[in-house]
């Protein structure tokens, strides 16, 4: 069985809020706070930081 490809996908994101996502094919969530004068950019950088370095069940 071919393995599938993963991606992160996100809830609404809104700038200032936390950012919600989770892994395409095992499901596993992924939250990231801004800090202060963060951007959300950068935010969603560290989350994609996370999935990436995560160990996929799927």
């Amino acid at each position: 069985m071919a393995k599938q490809d993963r991606y992160l996908q996100f809830s609404l994101i809104e700038a200032g809020r936390p950012v919600h996502g989770w892994c395409s094919v095992c499901g596993r969530q992924f939250y990231a706070s801004p800090q202060p004068g963060e951007r959300t950019d950068d935010v969603i950088l560290r989350l994609r930081a996370d999935f990436d370095a995560h160990d996929c069940k799927g």
